[in-house]
């Protein structure tokens, strides 16, 4: 829900709420149950919080949002900045907005750290 990360981000000091504890609770388990240690299951699920809610937060923000939203923009960046200077920026850009796939972006942000704490454990 797009109100929810403003609720996190206004919360100031511990979780106290049953319901959310629940849900920590839940996630704590489950990584410590894989075999983490206590500090890493602490980093990982700080990881794994902050990848959602940044996620959310920019998807809120609509700095990803809807693409019709952007309509033009591409063309509007590519075209005020140096390509000598961005090469890769311009190079992205339709990447960035148009031809993005939000949903598997997602994923392979989510991927990405499963694998690292697949690694992790492994070592």
């Amino acid at each position: 829900h797009p109100n929810a990360v403003p609720l996190f981000t206004e919360h100031r000091g511990p979780m106290s709420d049953p319901d959310a504890l629940r849900v920590i609770e839940v996630a704590l388990r489950t990584l410590r149950g894989a075999g983490l240690s206590p500090e890493d299951t602490v980093h990982a699920y700080g990881t794994l919080v902050g990848f959602v809610l940044g996620y959310v937060a920019l998807e809120v923000g609509a700095l990803w949002g809807d693409p019709l939203a952007h309509e033009g923009w591409t063309e509007r960046i590519a075209a005020s900045v140096d390509p000598a200077v961005f090469p890769t920026l311009v190079e992205m850009l339709p990447h960035m907005f148009v031809d993005c796939d939000r949903e598997a972006e997602f994923e392979y942000g989510l991927d990405t750290i499963i694998s690292g704490l697949r690694a992790k454990l492994a070592s």
